[in-house]
């Protein structure tokens, strides 16, 4: 199944038949991720699509976020569909972020304790931290048996033990990339923050690694911060550069580590 963002919209094509693809065996798809009455109006809505095993059962979920008009100031939303059996997807949650953060800029899936089942990190890059206005956070939300998405974690750069602090616009979480980096076989977390300011340079930008543990999650122990300062980056920092504005992870050493 392919998920298309039109940014606004999203449809979906299943590979295999040209039918229709169903949620539930009355719903279509394409009203799957329109809104219930009341909410709000949706916009940007498909902006971002991620895929995940959220409940271990070994079918894929997927995290469409977008974002909500809602009178006061757009709102960032999270679209939760479920992979099921015999049903293909079903509507699963919808994660509403506070007014004006942005909530969903940027998602990932990831197995952050290795118990078999990915959390979703969620990036709010204009949320204030340390009263610093669009300082930026990351929220990892887990997926319950009951069906609900408790956020467990809330990251930041005035979280214990991080690296850098919280700077006004320095949209921590604006990109977020997940992979092993440091082959401990757990995920971990790459965070964008493409406003942080380098010494005196300004939004030159950096990278924030978090590392997942086996049996607790994402831990602050031997975060590390990266901007094109750093030993062994090439380049050099310069205002406006935004380093981290954009993030992937993969292999490319072929080395096992990514």
């Amino acid at each position: 199944i392919f998920a298309i963002g039109v940014i606004g919209a999203l449809g979906a094509m299943a590979a295999s038949s040209p039918a229709p693809l169903l949620a539930q065996p009355s719903e279509a798809f394409d009203r799957l991720v329109k809104l219930p009455t009341g909410v709000g109006d949706a916009s940007f809505f498909g902006e971002v699509i991620v895929k995940g095993d959220a409940d271990g059962d070994g079918r894929d979920d997927v995290a469409i976020s977008g974002r909500i008009n809602s009178g006061s100031g757009d709102r960032g939303q999270v679209r939760i569909l479920r992979g099921a059996a015999n049903h293909g997807i079903v509507v699963d949650a919808l994660l509403i972020g506070s007014i004006l953060e942005l909530a969903g800029t940027a998602l990932a899936f990831g197995d952050f304790d290795d118990d078999g089942k990915d959390e979703l990190a969620i990036g709010r890059p204009r949320r204030n931290a340390a009263g610093e206005t669009a300082a930026g956070d990351v929220g990892i939300r887990r997926r319950l048996p009951d069906g609900s998405w408790p956020e467990i974690g809330n990251w930041n750069q005035e979280s214990p033990d991080i690296s850098g602090v919280p700077e006004a616009e320095d949209l921590f979480g604006s990109a977020l990339a997940v992979g092993d980096f440091d082959d401990y076989g757990v995920d971990d977390l790459a965070i964008g923050v493409p406003g942080e300011a380098v010494g005196a340079t300004a939004a030159a930008g950096a990278v924030q690694i978090l590392y997942g543990v086996a049996g607790q999650g994402l831990q602050a122990t031997g975060n590390q911060l990266f901007h094109q300062d750093s030993t062994d980056i090439p380049g050099g920092a310069e205002t406006g550069d935004r380093f981290g504005s954009v993030l992937a992870a993969g292999d490319v050493t072929c080395d096992g580590i990514d």
